[in-house]
């Protein structure tokens, strides 16, 4: 089972895998692909979509084809 969760617990994504227990799990250094060392010999990797973050009149997206689209809220641009 692999499942990611944020700091207060809300579950994000759910996965059962046949890859036996995770034994290890690691990320990219920017933070969008991780992936798990399974108990089988196999790895399991997910990817992370939609992730936002707004910092005043500015919204920050990291959309499905790994591009990051920065939006001006203020002037709608």
């Amino acid at each position: 089972m692999f499942k990611l969760c944020d700091k207060t617990g809300w579950t994000y994504s759910f996965d059962k895998t046949d890859v036996g227990s995770l034994m290890n799990l690691g990320w990219s250094s920017d933070g969008t692909i991780c992936v798990g060392a399974g108990g089988s010999g196999n790895l399991v990797f997910g990817y992370l979509v939609d992730r936002s973050l707004c910092y005043e009149n500015w919204e920050i997206n990291l959309n499905e084809d790994n591009k990051i689209v920065v939006s001006d809220m203020l002037n709608e641009q």
